[in-house]
């Protein structure tokens, strides 16, 4: 069962009262740490019906609730940071900041794989997008919800592509791995783009076939 606002997983309260709470740690704003019923302290948790939709998002107030837990959902309002109009601000303002990032460094990573063949410079958080921002990345960071990655590859930056095209190029005609390319400490970033894309991709309408190759040939050139 997936979060409605990051696509991942999620665990479910109780059958009877058909509430799910999210876990995954992406709502930071709503709440640091996830929501345990085993806790006392939940910060500002939100729940969802299994609808799945933002609106029925609900943000919780003080009450008698779940055997005393003192917690229990305003069924009256829609949990402000998970309005429609927000979710869709959000992901357009990600979009845009991601590709401002990519347009100032990846001609600077194209050239350099052009002349050496391996990366140098510090350009995989732009060039291999997650749900998740890098550690070191520079502020501010980037990442990409599920539905902001689908509209994302609607039309995505031209040179985005041509240095994923030329990776595969250095792959194919130079015989070279995806670790003789990039340092290991890209490795795992690498690897999560490949597993997020392919969920994307899994959930469009009309696919993405082009990326669709350039993962299969990362992932088969490991």
């Amino acid at each position: 069962m997936p979060c409605p606002r990051c696509g991942n997983k999620v665990t479910m309260s109780t059958v009877t009262h058909n509430i799910w709470f999210c876990k995954c740690g992406l709502c930071n704003i709503c709440h640091p740490s996830g929501v345990y019923w085993n806790q006392d302290n939940y910060g500002h948790p939100h729940w969802y019906q299994r609808s799945r939709t933002p609106g029925s998002i609900k943000p919780f107030v003080l009450g008698s609730s779940h055997g005393g837990h003192q917690w229990t959902p305003d069924l009256d309002r829609v949990h402000p940071f998970l309005r429609q109009d927000k979710v869709l601000d959000l992901d357009s303002t990600m979009i845009n900041l991601l590709i401002q990032k990519q347009n100032h460094y990846l001609p600077k990573a194209l050239r350099e794989l052009q002349l050496n063949q391996r990366k140098s410079s510090h350009w995989a958080w732009w060039s291999f997008p997650t749900n998740r921002q890098g550690t070191s990345e520079p502020e501010p960071k980037t990442c990409l919800s599920m539905s902001a990655a689908g509209k994302y590859l609607i039309n995505p930056p031209l040179i985005w592509k041509q240095l994923l095209a030329l990776i595969i190029v250095i792959i194919k005609k130079k015989k070279k791995k995806v670790s003789d390319i990039f340092p290991s400490v890209d490795h795992g970033r690498i690897k999560a783009f490949i597993i997020f894309f392919r969920q994307v991709i899994h959930h469009q309408h009309q696919k993405s076939k082009w990326l669709s190759i350039i993962l299969d040939q990362l992932e088969t050139n490991f």
